[in-house]
Order: structure tokens, then C-alpha cells, then sequence
């Protein structure tokens, strides 16, 4: 399992006194990637001989009781919850030398989408709507048990390789996910803050409002945004300029950024992007439906093919060809 940040972090054994290490059943062989709030280990079931992967809270934060209590909202969150597009949660413990929390996953062997994309965007139509049916047939599944992400974004979703090639996806990181128990804690206590990333953040999140599914389905819009185009739809120096502008600006459409888009997804997109979630589709199974729709169009009316290219490199085509016109024109058509 690769993090992000997780490519080249193998220690030696002095290094890290987790390396090696037992806990419980699970000896821990390396450390593979880090986030926010933990740093993730390879490890191995020694009664199965199964891989797992195993996240422990940072040094830092041990005495962080708002960090070890989102490692134990995420095995709440996602403990129940069996699907092959979440990943799946297999157990929690403390460690014995400083009592740290650490939660035991399946291990999974791939690149990030946020990866990914820095290789291969922008993506083609047929994968990104593959990607996308995948990721929303997780977040329908998640949605249906009273739990909202709150997080979706490239860096949170897992990329595997299934039988014959075909691209898997995970979903991850439900730490900050919205659920029962959070819920009634959160009307007992009062807590609200604006959680998530601004990139991929809804409008109502950056006010401070309820998170509900429709929620989650913005930030799908944001990621199809990015899958298509290479980039995301909204670009500021800072946090706060991003955020302002989910919540006030119109976003631009892929269309214009990647001319091989097909207009139904990108109307798809648009309504992902919708500023009032009144006005997004109502649930993931409904915008599944709607690319499966779209992708039946399109088998069934075939674009001619051509080499996509983007809005931009068109219109620098267009300028060389004008430029070499006006020098053909001033040398008198020589």
C-alpha cells in the first residue's frame, strides 16, 4: 500500500523501534507511507501469512486525544461496511510501549489516483466513467449505512490491478467521514469546523453547514473534473481563495480545457458542481446510472476517433498557423 508521501520511507531497524515489532498476531516488516495523523506499515498476519497494512498515530500526536479519536471514528466508520470498493477494515489496538492507537487494513498493492493522475492526465472518457462508477458504487454503499466521507479526493482513493488488467479502486481515509455516532456526539457537544480538503471541498462545507451525501457527490464532480482534464477547476494562492470560490465562482467547464470530453459528461459534471446540493443528482446510484447512460450513447453513436487534444494546444495552433500566413504574405507569397 503507497501513500502519496510514502514512496522511499523504508527505515532501519534502529531507525524505528516499530520495525520488527509484534502486535498482537501481526509482526511489522516496513514502513510504506505517512498522512496527516499516521504512519502506515507492512506487516504480516502470522497466523494466515497475510499482508496487512497497519496505521499507527504519529509520535506527535500520541498525546493528541482529537487525533487518536479520528483513528477510532475511521474504524467506526468504516468497520461494518464490506465492499470491494472500500478498503476493508480488519482491526484496531493500542500499542503497549505509549499506548498510540493503530488500525489494521487490508494491504493493497497500487499507486494513489492522485498518483496516477501525475503520469497519465489527463484520462480518457471510458476510464474515467470506469473509475468513477467504481468510486460511487463505495460511496452509495457508505451513504446507505448513514456514513459521509466528508474527504473524497484522488489522494484518498487507491488504484489496484484486477484480473486482466482492469483498474480496481478503494476507497480510503474515512477519519473524517460523518456517521451515527459522530453525528450524535456533534449535536451533544457542538462541534463544527470546516473539514476536508479545499480543493475538492462542497460549498456548504466551506460554511460551516452539515455534510450529507450530496456533499460527497460535489467532490466526485471535482475528481471527474480533474480525471478529464488534468487539472482541478479551481486554482488560488491559497486555501481560503479556493474555498471562496466552491463557494461563490462558477466553474468552468471540462469542455474547454480538453476537447475530447463528450458534452453528456461534461452537463454530468456541471451538475456534480452545482453549487446548492438541491441541485446535484440525489444519491450516487443516481449519477451511476447516468454514466451508464452515457457510456451507452457512446458505444452506440462512435465519435470518429482522433487524437484528443486540449483547448489550448488548439489555440496555439491556431496562432502559429496565422503567424506563418502574415511571414508567407510579407515575403510577397514567395
Amino acid at each position: 500500500m503507497d501513500h502519496p508521501r510514502g514512496e522511499g520511507n523504508d527505515l532501519r531497524p534502529g531507525e524505528d523501534p516499530l520495525l520488527g515489532a509484534t502486535l498482537g498476531d501481526y509482526q511489522v516488516r516496513h514502513r510504506v507511507g505517512e498522512g496527516g495523523i499516521g504512519i502506515v506499515y507492512q506487516a504480516l498476519q502470522q497466523s494466515t501469512g497475510r499482508r496487512v497494512a497497519i496505521k499507527v498515530l504519529r509520535p506527535e500526536l500520541s498525546s493528541s486525544p482529537k487525533s487518536a479519536r479520528r483513528l477510532l471514528e475511521e474504524v467506526q466508520a468504516v468497520g461494518a461496511i464490506r465492499h470491494p470498493s472500500i478498503v476493508e477494515t480488519l482491526g484496531w489496538g493500542q500499542l503497549p510501549s505509549d499506548g498510540r492507537c493503530y488500525l489494521v487494513m487490508e494491504y493493497l498493492d497500487g499507486v494513489s489516483l492522485e498518483q496516477l493522475l501525475e503520469k497519465e492526465a489527463p484520462l480518457c472518457a471510458d476510464e474515467v466513467m470506469a473509475l468513477l462508477d467504481q468510486v460511487l458504487e463505495g460511496l452509495g454503499v457508505a451513504h446507505a449505512a448513514g456514513v459521509v466521507h466528508r474527504d473524497v479526493k484522488a489522494g484518498n482513493i487507491f488504484v489496484t490491478s484486477a484480473a486482466g488488467g482492469a483498474r480496481r479502486v478503494k476507497l480510503l481515509d474515512f477519519g473524517l467521514a460523518m456517521h451515527p455516532g459522530r453525528s450524535a456526539r456533534m449535536r451533544l457537544t457542538g462541534e463544527s469546523c470546516v473539514v476536508g480538503t479545499p480543493d475538492y471541498m462542497a460549498p456548504e462545507l466551506t460554511q460551516r453547514e452539515p455534510a450529507t451525501a450530496q456533499s460527497d457527490l460535489y467532490s466526485v464532480g471535482v475528481l471527474a473534473f480533474h480525471l478529464l482534464t488534468g487539472r482541478l477547476p479551481f486554482i488560488a494562492p491559497s486555501a481560503h481563495e479556493v474555498m471562496r470560490a466552491h463557494a461563490r465562482e462558477v466553474p468552468p467547464r471540462p469542455l474547454l480545457f480538453e476537447s475530447s470530453v463528450p458534452v453528456e459528461l461534461d452537463a454530468l459534471v456541471m451538475r456534480l458542481l452545482a453549487k446548492r446540493p438541491a441541485d446535484r443528482p440525489p444519491s450516487a446510484e443516481a449519477v451511476r446510472q447516468e454514466l451508464f447512460r452515457i457510456a451507452r450513447h457512446l458505444a452506440e453513436h462512435p465519435r470518429r476517433k482522433r487524437k484528443p487534444r486540449t483547448a489550448l494546444a488548439m489555440i496555439a495552433l491556431a496562432v502559429l498557423a496565422s503567424a506563418a500566413a502574415l511571414a508567407y504574405l510579407a515575403l510577397g507569397g514567395r
